[in-house]
């Protein structure tokens, strides 16, 4: 026999309070065990596991010469509006998933993990208070376990000097502003929060 669209949807909203629950029962047994190392004197350790990658011997690749810019005629002039793309709320808050709430941008550039880390958390905390925005993390940080942790959607832009290393493109303020806007119109967002003295895309 075949289920109704109302059973299944009552089953996909108790799966994602049980996802819900199981998430916050791991929390609470990480911040037990860390408290009970941190009485018993002793750090808790944190390994990390990276692809390492060996010198080949090969020579550095060549740039090669860029070709001309094909003219502006050639694109269409009417392109129809994209919908906007509807990222996942996080582990804590799955029963907001299909709820009209908007998509808010949480700029955390500039900070070390555990403050960024920190920093997701409490807006975990404040999103299962309200049960009224999705955040979108954007960050120039290359820790992105942090945010697949919670399941966050996040967007990545290198902030530091040292990571641009686009010679002979654009101008870097107006790549950065296309790619916020990009960003923008991707999920919709309503507005910006800013974490810290470093702006998203911003220098």
């Amino acid at each position: 026999m075949a289920r109704s669209p109302a059973s299944l949807g009552q089953e996909l909203n108790q799966l994602r309070e049980a996802l819900e629950n199981a998430y916050y029962r791991q929390r609470t047994v990480e911040q037990r065990l860390r408290d009970v190392l941190r009485a018993a004197g002793k750090g808790a350790m944190r390994i990390e596991v990276f692809d390492v990658v060996g010198a080949n011997g090969k020579k550095p690749d060549v740039v090669a010469a860029r070709c001309p810019a094909p003219p502006p005629e050639i694109w269409p002039r009417a392109r129809k509006a994209g919908k906007p793309m509807r990222p996942t709320p996080g582990l804590a808050n799955l029963t907001v998933t299909d709820a009209k709430v908007p998509v808010v941008g949480v700029s955390v550039c500039g900070f070390e993990p555990p403050q960024l880390d920190q920093i997701i958390g409490m807006i975990a905390e404040r999103q299962l208070v309200d049960q009224d925005f999705v955040p979108v993390f954007l960050t120039d940080s290359k820790h992105a376990g942090l945010f697949r942790k919670h399941r966050y959607a996040f967007e990545y832009f290198p902030m530091a000097k040292s990571d641009r290393r686009l010679p002979g493109t654009a101008d870097w303020a107006d790549y950065a502003a296309r790619r916020l806007e990009m960003i923008r119109r991707k999920y919709g967002l309503v507005r910006i929060l800013t974490f810290g003295r470093l702006p998203f895309c911003q220098s």
